[in-house]
């Protein structure tokens, strides 16, 4: 996201012609939304979806060893992709969290909205296939149109940054 942009939100910038949003009119406003606010609850809900052994063994260093049990819970987010950290990033944010996320998104009575975090991909992105479902678009396109952020982050194997965010 451009920086420039980021700061024209954060002063109320005015929004018209010849003006860094050129459609529309009013003024910038910007919102901030923590949809990963709780990394400790997004931990704990990795946790509780995990095999029942490893269930266990996570339990079990919990109360004697936090970095083990830790470096359990981000192996399993990593051999579980990017469903076990979609579905526990969005159980693991209050309801009224997201809530505010797609009311905030969905009204268009002051314009567009600027969805971004700090890399583009797993909050924005999952935020953007919830909005476009909400919609009805068939699960195929979002599953297509986010896919568009492989290449957008340069992680399509042709070099750019990787992570998501």
């Amino acid at each position: 996201v451009d920086l420039s942009l980021i700061a024209a939100f954060d002063s109320g910038a005015a929004v018209g012609a010849s003006c860094i949003a050129s459609e529309g009119s009013g003024v910038l406003r910007r919102f901030q939304v923590p949809l990963l606010g709780d990394v400790d609850g997004l931990l704990d809900e990795v946790a509780a979806r995990l095999p029942t052994a490893k269930r266990m063994e996570a339990a079990l260093y919990r109360t004697v060893d936090m970095r083990r049990h830790d470096r359990l819970v981000y192996d399993a987010l990593s051999q579980g992709k990017q469903q076990l950290l979609y579905t526990s990033m969005i159980a693991s944010a209050p309801p009224a969290v997201w809530q505010q996320a797609l009311s905030i998104a969905a009204d268009r009575r002051s314009g567009n909205v600027l969805i971004h975090c700090a890399r583009g991909k797993d909050r924005t992105g999952v935020l953007a296939a919830l909005l476009q479902h909400a919609v009805g678009d068939a699960p195929e396109k979002i599953v297509e149109e986010y896919a568009l952020s492989e290449v957008l982050l340069g992680e399509g194997g042709g070099g750019g940054g990787g992570g998501g965010g």
